[in-house]
């Protein structure tokens, strides 16, 4: 015997409520970030050069603010909005346009059961 599934209620109880925000100034602090990192690993090469002082410490250094630096250039093209939708049963919350490696993270689905209070924006932050 097979039944079929009909729900009693409307599955979609979403408002449709979508919402994006641009946040330029997450990418300039990310690039700007990026360009301190990457103007330190030209200086560090530059004293590694001019004094003629290379050694392993030096190279593992040079890379790592290297890696941070192309991290921080990445992050500063991968967040240009913040973007909340209504799902019905929870809220989503994503930065994009895409985030991470495979463009998993930034994104956060936020059950409205689990929010214990909401505070009204005031102030010079209301229209971010």
């Amino acid at each position: 015997m097979s039944t079929i599934k009909v729900p009693l209620t409307n599955e979609s109880n979403s408002s449709n409520f979508k919402r994006r925000q641009y946040t330029p100034w997450v990418t300039f602090s990310c690039a700007l970030a990026s360009i301190l990192f990457l103007s330190s690993a030209i200086a560090e090469m530059t004293v590694c050069i001019y004094f003629q002082v290379i050694n392993g410490e030096l190279i593992i250094g040079l890379f790592s603010v290297l890696f941070f630096a192309v991290m921080f250039a990445r992050q500063a093209v991968s967040t240009k909005w913040c973007e909340i939708e209504d799902l019905g049963d929870e809220l989503q919350v994503k930065l994009g346009p895409k985030l991470g490696l495979w463009g998993l993270h930034g994104l956060a689905n936020i059950p409205y059961d689990q929010i214990k209070s909401v505070g009204y924006p005031t102030g010079s932050w209301e229209a971010c």
